[in-house]
């Protein structure tokens, strides 16, 4: 089921700068800007978050022509003009194996874009799909795993407001939020805590959740939500 994909990112921890090669730390995954706490869509916060999100849980829907055409998910070697570094996402093997423990047929991609002289420019992805059509149940359930946090990790999340997006012409249901990621081991640069705007999508047989740095997003969910929209038209193909 693709619904186990949408809870590395935050549940995972803050992707921060290892090196000044721009290589990322062990700990990989989302951060964002201080917000109100808000967990999942329409539900409590999680994590160290305590507010509620303002999403409806079930994220816009827009028709599109192809909307039944079953799709897999192909990275590009770049985007944004950003570098693609596959060893960018610790833990993606583990992911995989769980989906595929579920559904044989999952498949799980993840890479992180990297740019700027320390790396400070990123874009976490991971996305995942299956044979078969996802039922409107595993929708729902995928998006709501993508803004569950696991407090028993190192890195703490806090994730804002959940909004209802356009998921473009690819259709589906995106929602996305800003977070901020706080971690006891600061970075090369000093930076213990670690903003961004996450969003996810999922479409017929796809999930996919994209997580850009602040230094990317300027913290614009209107700005990573076009970004998510832009890439799925270049890494959602037709099967």
């Amino acid at each position: 089921m693709l619904g186990a994909v949408a809870v590395l990112l935050v549940g995972g921890g803050a992707y921060a700068l290892a090196g000044s090669d721009g290589s990322p730390s062990k700990d990989a995954a989302a951060g964002g800007s201080p917000a109100d706490g808000a967990g999942p869509a329409g539900g409590a916060g999680s994590g160290s978050g305590n507010g509620s999100g303002s999403g409806s849980g079930k994220g816009e829907r827009v028709p599109a022509p192809e909307a039944q055409q079953l799709r897999r998910v192909e990275l590009p070697n770049s985007y944004l003009g950003l570098a693609r570094n596959d060893g960018g996402v610790p833990g993606l093997a583990e992911m995989e194996e769980a989906a595929k423990a579920e559904d044989p047929s999952t498949e799980v991609v993840g890479t992180v874009y990297t740019g700027g002289q320390f790396g400070e420019k990123h874009a976490v992805v991971i996305g995942g799909y299956r044979n078969a059509a996802l039922t409107e149940a595993e929708r729902r359930q995928a998006l709501a795993n993508a803004w569950k946090t696991d407090p028993r990790s190192a890195v703490q999340t806090v994730v804002g407001p959940v909004k209802d997006v356009d998921p473009g012409p690819l259709g589906g249901m995106m929602q996305c939020a800003q977070t901020v990621s706080t971690q006891d081991q600061p970075d090369v640069l000093g930076n213990t805590m670690f903003s961004s705007v996450q969003c996810v999508v999922v479409g017929v047989n796809t999930t996919i959740e994209f997580v850009e740095s602040e230094e990317l997003s300027g913290n614009s969910v209107s700005k990573t939500a076009d970004d998510l929209r832009g890439f799925r038209a270049q890494a959602e193909v037709k099967r």
